[in-house]
């Protein structure tokens, strides 16, 4: 038997009824599957998506499973499916929302049609579903809402590639907050991809504190400059954007700008990590395969856009401030 980590959400309808609902069905549809403890739930503004949503609750709960990291996965988009769950406006609204956190210990990515699954992919209703299920969730660190409520019935979970257990990564973020840290980080812009950035951040930052989300008078762009291996300056170096959290003392009550700035960012307590979005990975765009009797291979790679990076960023600055996310209830 596995032991899983599952964040749950809803604002639509009466979200705790639904949750109820969704963990029956969940008993149900889902072989050998048993719900074992339950966070309480914690209620959280939308972040990210259409004005004028209601608020979310938001909770967590273990479970143990005899399903493979994909079955199980299809399974609680089944229960999605059941309960109502409409695929429209992205991180909009719905009626309940089933995130798949950790696996055991597992760590990776997994393919649906992987032999070692042992399971035929169920029938979810979703046409949308991915091929693909990586594991661990990859936006749970900088998620309070999610970090909470995984904290309060599982603190000791491990995220094998941060290194650092559940309760270490809602930490993080306290201190990220209070001292002066880095955020996000994206290596690999162009000229003008850098500048159309700066553009879509500053718009942002007006925009939230306009609306009163004074915390954003905390964030600066800036551009960082060291060497990747040894976290020394380089003669030549590297450029990369970051966004980071000014101390409340640093800002003597100016308005927030953004300025190009030279950081050591050089942490001598402990090893510090933050997300990263490195574009010299990214492919290209593909030429497309004279094969067309292959879907996935006529499919094209393109580089993520300004728009897809800054929704990132937003997200994970407003997802990651200790407000985002209420007390437990």
């Amino acid at each position: 038997m596995a032991k899983v980590l599952v964040a749950f959400g809803a604002n639509l309808g009466d979200p705790s009824d639904t949750f109820k609902k969704a963990f029956d069905l969940l008993e149900q549809v889902a072989p050998s599957t048993t719900l074992q403890t339950m966070s309480p739930f914690y209620q959280t503004q939308p972040i990210g998506g259409p004005s004028g949503q209601a608020p979310f609750l938001n909770g967590a709960f273990v479970a143990e499973t005899e399903l493979k990291p994909y079955s199980f996965f299809c399974h609680l988009q089944k229960v999605e499916a059941i309960i109502g769950r409409q695929q429209t406006t992205h991180w909009g609204e719905r009626a309940i929302d089933l995130d798949l956190l950790f696996y055991d210990q597992t760590e990776g990515t997994f393919a649906a049609e992987d032999r070692s699954l042992g399971q035929n992919r169920p029938t979810t209703g979703n046409k949308n579903l991915p091929d693909r299920l990586t594991i661990p969730h990859r936006r749970l660190f900088f998620r309070q809402f999610v970090l909470r409520p995984a904290t309060f019935i599982a603190p000791n979970w491990y995220h094998t590639i941060y290194q650092k257990r559940v309760s270490q990564l809602l930490d993080h973020w306290s201190r990220v907050w209070s001292q002066n840290e880095t955020i996000f980080r994206i290596v690999g812009l162009t000229s003008s991809e850098e500048e159309e950035l700066r553009q879509s951040f500053l718009k942002q930052q007006d925009q939230q504190v306009a609306a009163g989300s004074l915390h954003w008078r905390q964030v600066s762009l800036e551009i960082d400059t060291f060497n990747e291996k040894k976290g020394e300056r380089m003669q030549t170096p590297n450029l990369a954007m970051i966004v980071r959290v000014l101390n409340n003392s640093l800002l003597q009550n100016s308005e927030p700008t953004i300025q190009p700035k030279m950081s050591d960012n050089v942490h001598n307590d402990e090893p510090y990590w933050y997300p990263t979005w490195d574009l010299t990975r990214e492919k290209q765009a593909k030429t497309r395969s004279n094969d067309h009797t292959d879907k996935r291979a006529s499919q094209t790679i393109l580089r993520p856009t300004i728009k897809m990076i800054a929704q990132e960023i937003f997200a994970a600055i407003a997802a990651s401030h200790p407000s985002s996310c209420g007390e437990p209830i």
